[in-house]
């Protein structure tokens, strides 16, 4: 720069940040690769980077470039032949430059609509460039909207902040350079022709750890409870580091923590030019890594996380598969792929032959295979083996029903049972049967809700449809046309409200009436026999099923019986409608069991599957001593929940009034709430592996007090028998 000293400075422009730096003679300074400050052989440079102001000399006022990647000295520079055969003159060094800065986006020359296609077939660019009115691009050639910071990278700046979109060769270039739009426009047919060199690469000490968005907070909390202040370089890698440069992540961190979700976007969106990509990590951690496995399909995170670079791959995970072992190996082999396993990870077709089809068989080699694999990989770590952990006691609490509560469970399950009967007498085959194949979205919403009213007292709001009472009665009377007046009207008030079962005595919502001899039945007792009455003995008329069993004789129905029953519909919804009752706000016997717990410990974590069961939970705690770790609001986006969730754990970890934590599904994996010793789970679950994760939120190391872990089931219901069966 400016007149030359006695002895020579060697001058080089960071591609990055664009501060000029003094270097050493011994250091080789291509132009056709990137140079970034942390490539100096200063060590304050080394340690710092882009960071140290710009040294003195290159900044001082009056200095000039005597050469500057992307311009040309004015008397011209070496040539390249152009399509008619004459000479443009450019500099070779330039067109790799574009290049290093233009591949990285190839929405930037691929659209002929880009602001950089325009800059290069300007006819003056060079002329304008240098005036004191400079270049303004065309609101139609403003692609893509952050063009600006590509140009500013190719050695452009803005006429002045209120001029976005005009641009002018810097001062400090000086007079005798201009802009080398040639090579630019050799840069981007050479980008376009695909004559560019592999994306360079910056080798890494760091660790990346890919965790679930709900997580982040936990692994930065004990990052910090592990290292001292400064200790440790820590960056959380999210959707707003999309410019944040692959040297930068390379260098100035020591942990980069991101998410699966991260990981799907950038594949998407980024994929070869993201920033993940472009470094090679000492070490990659995949916390709660069987995620990966959750989809049998090629996934995006799956597909992000195997092409990311790294010398060395951890999976984290206390569930690495779901369901039996010959369903759940076939979770394994995104794993396998994952951790670039030799066998089964990088050759996918072996893993059927030798694996998969023999354990579905049930044959031996498909376990040895898999075991010999699994050896090689696997560190199992069973908390019994460890001393340091107390034991887990765990206990099955039966509760009964209040009154109110039992009637409503009762009700419900009534109609369930109501709608069975009359599907041809309990015949899945049949197509209003919740058993049919094409009813699973309904008979999944009912299962919901059987499990949801054993915890929550309810109304069915169901309403019997004008025309089928006015129908059942017609049909009654022309059977009985000698009936007694008020029995018929007993009859109707019956099915429309409800009554008592002849034969029973108990209260029926939906009672079943019989033909002829005209019988008001609750379900369970009309179910005692399809021939007659159960009452009276009276026989039914028979018919055949209309929809048997493929390669089955049709078995025989008291289609009489059946279509004398009026159809109903739950809230004036229409028939087939999915049962969701109008949950009733109240205490039951689970929250007072909560109540009681919270009287004999410090801290307690309530689990459960249902938001709406927590809720409750919540209503009967007084205000203040807990905290909910469920989403409860469509509204609120996951990064906001997120932060909701941390400040939540903080809250029940250091305030002593905040005794109860509420969690639900979506919060069962990673947590460390080792302070805490007794966990309520409010229903049986049925994944024994989501219940171990439940349970390892408190029994995990860390934890000095024997756990206590509480499964509350309703006596008489369906939580019973799965207790029973668990």
């Amino acid at each position: 720069q400016g007149e030359p000293p006695e002895k020579p400075v060697n001058w080089v422009q960071c591609d990055a940040c664009k501060k000029w730096r003094v270097v050493g003679e011994s250091m080789s300074l291509a132009t056709s690769v990137q140079w970034l400050c942390k490539m100096s052989d200063d060590p304050e440079l080394q340690r710092l980077g882009c960071e140290v102001p710009e040294d003195a000399a290159g900044a001082a006022s009056g200095s000039v470039a005597i050469k500057s990647l992307g311009f040309i000295r004015m008397e011209g520079g070496a040539g390249r032949p152009t399509r008619q055969g004459q000479s443009a003159k450019f500099e070779e060094d330039n067109v790799q430059f574009f290049i290093s800065v233009l591949k990285t986006r190839k929405d930037l020359w691929k659209n002929v609509a880009s602001a950089v296609n325009f800059l290069s077939t300007h006819w003056d660019c060079q002329r304008q460039l240098k005036s004191p009115g400079g270049i303004q691009v065309p609101s139609g050639r403003r692609e893509p909207e952050d063009y600006g910071m590509y140009f500013e990278k190719i050695g452009l700046s803005r006429l002045s902040a209120s001029t976005p979109h005009t641009w002018v060769q810097p001062k400090w270039v000086g007079e005798g350079l201009a802009f080398d739009h040639e090579a630019l426009k050799f840069a981007i047919r050479d980008l376009s022709q695909f004559q560019i060199e592999v994306e360079r690469v910056f080798l890494s000490c760091a660790t990346l750890v890919v965790v679930p968005a709900h997580l982040v907070q936990q692994w930065c909390s004990q990052l910090d409870k592990c290292c001292e202040e400064g200790e440790l370089r820590i960056h959380v890698f999210d959707e707003r580091d999309k410019e944040l440069e692959a040297h930068e992540l390379a260098w100035n961190f020591d942990v980069v923590i991101t998410t699966f979700n991260v990981l799907s976007v950038e594949w998407t969106v980024r994929a070869e030019n993201s920033s993940l990509m472009r470094v090679h990590w000492l070490r990659m951690i995949l916390d709660e890594g069987h995620s990966l496995g959750s989809s049998l399909g090629i996934t995006n995170k799956l597909q992000m996380a195997c092409c990311i670079k790294a010398e060395r791959r951890w999976i984290m995970t206390g569930t690495p598969t779901p369901d039996t072992v010959a369903q759940g190996a076939a979770h394994l082999l995104p794993l396998l792929k994952f951790l670039h396993e030799p066998q089964f990870g990088l050759q996918p077709t072996m893993w059927q032959p030798v694996v998969q089809r023999p354990l579905e068989a049930g044959r031996e080699e498909g376990a040895r295979s898999l075991v010999k694999c699994l050896s090689r990989l696997m560190i199992h770590a069973q908390k019994a083996d460890l001393e340091s952990i107390p034991p887990c006691r765990r206990v099955t609490k039966t509760l009964k029903f209040d009154p109110k509560h039992a009637r409503n469970y009762n009700e419900f399950v009534a109609v369930v049972q109501r709608n069975l009967l009359l599907a041809d007498w309990w015949d899945e085959n049949h197509h209003e049967s919740l058993m049919h194949s094409s009813k699973i979205r309904e008979m999944m919403q009912v299962v919901r809700n059987v499990r949801l009213s054993c915890n929550l007292s309810g109304h069915m709001m169901m309403d019997p449809y004008e025309q089928d009472i006015r129908e059942t009665m017609m049909i009654v009377t022309q059977m009985r046309p000698a009936i007694d007046p008020a029995k018929l009207a007993w009859i109707e008030g019956c099915l429309r409200f409800g009554g008592k079962c002849e034969r029973c005595g108990e209260y029926c919502r939906v009672p079943v009436v019989t033909p002829r001899c005209v019988h008001v039945l609750c379900v369970d007792c009309a179910g005692l026999s399809r021939w007659h009455c159960p009452l009276c003995s009276k026989p039914y008329q028979m018919e055949r099923a209309q929809f048997p069993k493929e390669g089955e004789e049709p078995k025989m129905v008291p289609v009489e019986l059946i279509e004398l029953q009026p159809s109903y519909a739950q809230g004036r919804m229409e028939t087939g409608a999915s049962f969701a009752p109008n949950w009733i706000k109240t205490t039951t016997a689970k929250s007072r069991h909560v109540l009681r717990a919270l009287e004999e410990s410090p801290k307690l974590i309530v689990f459960s599957q249902f938001q709406e069961h927590l809720r409750m939970v919540e209503d009967a705690i007084e205000p203040g001593k807990c905290v909910g770790l469920y989403s409860s609001s469509s509204v609120l986006t996951a990064k906001k929940m997120r932060v909701l969730r941390a400040e939540a754990l903080k809250k029940f970890e250091n305030d002593d009034s905040c005794r109860v934590l509420l969690m639900d599904g979506i919060c069962s994996h990673g947590l460390d709430l080792s302070f805490c010793s007794r966990v309520v789970i409010l229903e049986p679950i049925w994944d024994p592996s989501l219940e171990e994760q439940v349970v390892s939120r408190a029994h995990r190391m860390g934890q000095r007090m024997q756990v206590l872990v509480e499964t509350l089931a309703m006596e008489g219901t369906t939580e019973e028998v799965e207790n029973d069966d668990s």
